[in-house]
């Protein structure tokens, strides 16, 4: 507990101290984290070489060293602008995201329907899901695993909510879901990651046989929710653009894991796009990896 405590305390230091400084000297702090990260600690180099050599065989090894390279520095910018972003203001986030095409929304609004918003850990989702409240009529509700730190889990909690979203704790999504909704929703979920959990869905991505959460697929069809996959882009430090597309509109209809298939096949395209923006320390392949 005294640990937990500690820990809260180092962190609340950190977002305190980020606060005030500006974007200029934040991203000359960012440089030199990629150095100790990438170059003197090597932290999980191990996993992200391993995982870049699994999805992209047929690039050289100087291409793969380079979205190396560059996922590094994306990944300190990313640590950073997260810690800042706790304490930027509504109009602040306003500038640094923003979101095309949301009117494709507008139409499932006026016939009610709540939407499943499919996402993946890919330019700053921190971001992403804290402008969303003005871009969309629909009310945005995120779901997320509760940190296990309760201290540093309440305080992100209060800062996500400040602008008027939702969270949803992932333990409590069937629970919710059951539950009859006058206002039309749209639920976000982050749905790239591996998982252990025995309702998890096979699909091919990037030609190899990979696990995905259920959750996209399981609620798109069992309350016929239209699913709708958002690309975020990173343009330059600290600005991203989100685009939307209608990914499935009437999931019902679709076979089994024919929905997260299509899922992967459309965040295959944006890291084909983007290769250095996406996670690539995540252990994605465990059992098929020898991580």
């Amino acid at each position: 507990m005294i640990g937990k405590k500690i820990a809260y305390f180092l962190f609340l230091a950190f977002v305190t101290f980020f606060r005030v400084i500006p974007f200029g000297v934040l991203y000359i702090i960012s440089d030199g984290m990629y150095f100790l990260l990438y170059r003197i600690v090597g932290y999980r180099k191990y996993v992200v070489r391993k995982n870049i050599d699994y999805v992209f065989p047929e690039k050289s090894i100087v291409e793969k060293r380079e979205i190396e390279r560059k996922f590094y520095k994306n990944l300190t910018d990313l640590i950073l602008e997260s810690l800042k972003g706790y304490t930027l203001s509504e109009k602040e986030i306003l500038k640094r995201l923003s979101v095309t095409n949301s009117e494709i929304l507008d139409e499932y609004y006026k016939q009610g329907k709540s939407l499943i918003m499919v996402v993946a850990h890919m330019g700053n989702w921190e971001l992403a899901t804290a402008s969303v409240v003005k871009d969309f009529k629909h009310k945005p509700v995120v779901l997320y695993k509760p940190l296990s730190n309760k201290y540093i889990d309440a305080f992100i909690y209060k800062q996500r909510k400040r602008f008027g979203l939702e969270l949803l704790a992932i333990f409590n999504t069937a629970a919710y879901f059951s539950k009859k909704r006058e206002i039309p929703k749209a639920f976000f979920m982050v749905a790239d990651q591996y998982t252990p959990s025995k309702k998890r869905k096979r699909t091919l991505f990037f030609g190899k046989d990979t696990v995905f959460l259920h959750g996209p697929e399981t609620y798109s069809k069992k309350y016929d929710l239209p699913v709708i996959y958002i690309e975020v882009q990173k343009v330059k430090r600290g600005h991203y653009l989100a685009t939307l597309s209608v990914l499935e509109e009437n999931p019902t209809k679709l076979k089994e894991a024919e929905l997260t298939q299509k899922y992967a096949l459309r965040l295959e395209e944006s890291i084909r796009k983007y290769p250095d923006t996406w996670m690539w320390s995540h252990k994605r392949w465990k059992g098929d990896i020898a991580y």
